[in-house]
């Protein structure tokens, strides 16, 4: 379709849209949006441009996009009078759109009750649900709490096979859905009776409450009208026996004088309405049947909505109880068997404690000593060894691989492993006590081949001090010498190269780093945990500057105190972090070493 042709129809000019069609324009050609200049007249209410358009030859059911057609669009919009056009030009009722909803749905989920009767006396199909909610026209004004909408529509029930033989016949008599009407005097029974002899209602009579409960039995009934003054009952206790036996019948009652204050208490009882007998005429009757029924009917879809909603609850409650005492009951058992486990880590700390040299009797033989050894979980990977040998003595420090209980394994062989080479091995370096251990580590995990499913080893650093020959010895894997001497703090890094390890290698010579012994000097060998700590403001590991730092400035206290600034510095700048490793530090003075003769490991 043309622009020009498109903004005509939109301005309405009708003597431009003839000069069009004169000149051989489609009148039921598509825009880019998919639709003709007849939905563009209906969607933009131009009656006079629709006419002209249906005179011209435009298709009047033609759907375009989504499956709108013009009159679905005149309902959306709400434009009456071309509604009545195209329903005179025999306009399709019952076409749908693609999510299935017609123009009677449209005109519903509107609000357009005008356009609901309108539609419902041309013959529009009530029977048609749209695709997504599956609800027909009744339903969606249910839905929408149209109830004033709702009482244009009777409720459809599924027909019994008896009812679905008479449906086939056009000519039947439709069966009539039964309204009880409790009514003691003559005049007005009669009155209200003749008011529904035209409608859809069959009225059943009962005079007395007792025959009103007797037909509530036996007869379904889709409405009551209730007077409240019986012979056998009066006042609000007679629409409470009725309400009680018909809890989901609607009930409209009939009182005698205009009381405001008793109908809305029977409202809140459970009344959809009331009715004042004098000022009752056949078109208010209806209304308020009509409005009943379909409030009643949504109260009941919402109780039982509601009740289905509690038994899913109580149903998810009880399942949830059920998973609840089997979580309790794994918890428990989880507890136990935690209790158990830490038990077993607790007591192989005690283990791990025992291969570690006693600090009292290191002190006997070298008073200025102090070691830090923090575990990050109770057993750990990290220990250190000291063998005092006549003028003498050896300080090792070990990080095997990992932590916890898995570090710890490594820590048992490991320590076993250094023992027996310092003792039966003849070992004249520290060096050499290095080879031999990564031999020895490698081939006792298997690392010596590639199929090797583990990859475990450890950084040890060695100190061999000699004060008879005035000086010492350090051999380091990964793991450095630091000491002190007139300039300040200096350090060995050790070779980098790891003992065990698949990837060590067996031929590695480690380097044997020799040093004279001067006076005031000190010695420190720590692992990476220390150094590694995360902490300070922007959560950085504690550093090698700053360990140093800190060894700088308590040179001049005693070991005790040194070791409790060293302690002290780090957990500030550890602060609220966790510890990420285990940590060891050995920190001696040589020159307070005392030969004894009952040498051997601290």
């Amino acid at each position: 379709m043309q622009s020009s042709w498109f903004q005509q129809i939109q301005s309405g000019d009708i003597s431009a849209i003839a000069q069009s069609l004169k000149q051989g324009q489609d009148v039921n050609a598509i825009d880019h949006r998919g639709m003709t200049a007849l939905m563009i007249a209906a969607n933009d209410g131009k009656y006079p441009v629709a006419e002209k358009l249906i005179h011209a030859g435009a298709k009047i059911d033609f759907q375009g996009y989504l499956g709108w057609n013009a009159l679905m669009l005149a309902v959306f919009h709400g434009h009456m009078d071309i509604v009545r056009l195209l329903l005179s030009k025999n306009a399709n009722l019952n076409l749908q759109r693609l999510d299935g909803r017609t123009a009677l749905i449209l005109a519903v989920c509107q609000g357009h009750q005008g356009f609901v009767e309108l539609l419902l006396r041309q013959g529009a199909s009530t029977e048609i649900a749209d695709k997504r909610f599956s609800r027909t026209a009744w339903e969606w004004a249910l839905h929408e709490k149209k109830l004033e909408i709702a009482s244009l529509f009777q409720p459809t029930q599924a027909p019994t096979s008896g009812e679905a033989s008479v449906q086939e016949q056009p000519q039947a008599e439709p069966v009539k859905q039964k309204i009880l009407l409790v009514e003691d005097s003559p005049f007005q029974a009669r009155m209200l009776i003749r008011m529904l002899e035209h409608s859809r209602y069959e009225v059943l009579l009962a005079e007395r409450l007792q025959d009103a409960l007797q037909l509530l039995t036996d007869t379904h009934f889709i409405m009551i009208l209730l007077d409240l003054h019986l012979p056998d009952s009066s006042g609000i206790d007679t629409f409470y026996h009725i309400k009680k036996q018909a809890r989901l019948i609607p009930v409209v009652v009939l009182t005698g004088t205009d009381d405001e204050i008793l109908g809305e208490r029977l409202i809140q009882q459970g009344a959809q309405h009331y009715l004042v007998k004098k000022n009752t005429d056949e078109s208010l009757l209806l209304r308020t049947i009509h409005y009943a029924i379909a409030r009643q009917t949504l109260q009941n879809e919402l109780e039982q909505h509601r009740r289905e909603l509690e038994n899913k609850v109580e149903e998810r409650t009880a399942e949830l109880q059920k998973v609840l005492a089997q979580l309790q009951q794994q918890h428990v058992a989880l507890e136990q068997s935690n209790k158990k486990t830490m038990d077993s880590i607790r007591y192989a700390t005690r283990i791990q404690r025992s291969i570690l040299p006693d600090i009292e009797r290191i002190r006997a033989s070298l008073p200025d000593c102090f070691v830090i050894w923090m575990p990050r979980d109770i057993v750990g990977g990290d220990f250190f060894v000291t063998h005092f040998m006549g003028d003498q003595f050896l300080i090792a420090v070990v990080d095997c691989t990992g932590h916890g209980v898995p570090g710890a394994f490594i820590t048992m062989m490991a320590s076993t492993a250094l023992r027996r080479i310092i003792l039966y091995e003849n070992c004249e370096s520290p060096g050499e006590i290095l080879r031999k251990l990564n031999v020895t580590i490698k081939k006792a995990l298997h690392q010596d081949h590639h199929e090797s499913m583990s990859d475990d080893g450890l950084d040890i650093g060695i100190c061999w001090v000699k004060p008879d020959q005035k000086c010492l010895v350090y051999a380091g894997a990964n793991l450095p010498l630091f000491y002190t001497d007139g300039a300040g703090i200096r350090s060995i890094p050790g070779d980098r190269e790891s003992v065990g390890y698949k990837r060590s290698d067996l031929s590695f010579n480690f380097t044997d780093n020799t040093l004279s012994l001067t006076s005031g000097m000190k010695c420190y060998m720590a692992t990476d945990g220390l150094m590694d700590q995360l902490g300070g403001n922007k959560g950085f590991p504690w550093g090698k500057k700053r360990f140093m730092e800190s060894l700088r400035n308590g040179l001049s206290l005693p070991v005790d105190e040194q070791k409790e600034q060293v302690l002290a510095n780090f957990h500030t700048y550890k602060n609220t972090y966790d510890q990420i490793d285990d940590i060891t530090l050995v920190g001696f003075d040589p020159a307070s070493f005392v030969r004894r003769h009952d040498g051997g490991f601290a």
